[in-house]
């Protein structure tokens, strides 16, 4: 069990703000399954990211497991290796190397995600 979990009100409120939609794929989940939300902390908890309401948003258990300590570039990285369906068949670190030394994955060039494209009024 987390030994300083994230108080209900704080997670509320994130929710709340967030539309009860996953800020990374854009599910929305809405409020009567606010269960199968959690919050995701920005700069996460190992970088000294605090369980203030400004570091954190609504997350899908999917994208909230995925990312796990992951910064959001490493995050992104990995979103680009599922949508050309090597993710979980090879590490980040194995498909970087594998680039490294010429290696044609056939990743999409980008990848945004759904906090990007709200930021942007899309």
């Amino acid at each position: 069990m987390n030994a300083n979990p994230i108080k209900v009100s704080i997670r509320y409120s994130v929710y709340e703000r967030d539309k009860y939609t996953c800020q990374y794929c854009g599910v929305s989940i809405g409020k009567k399954n606010s269960k199968d939300l959690t919050v995701d902390h920005i700069v996460t908890k190992s970088s000294g990211g605090l369980h203030h309401e400004d570091n954190l948003r609504t997350s899908c258990r999917l994208c909230n497991s995925r990312r796990g300590e992951k910064s959001i570039d490493e995050f992104r990285f990995l979103m680009r290796m599922h949508l050309a369906g090597i993710g979980g068949v090879i590490s980040i670190a194995q498909a970087k190397e594998l680039m490294r030394r010429g290696v044609n994955l056939n990743l999409p060039s980008d990848h945004k995600f759904y906090f990007e494209d709200v930021n942007l009024g899309k």
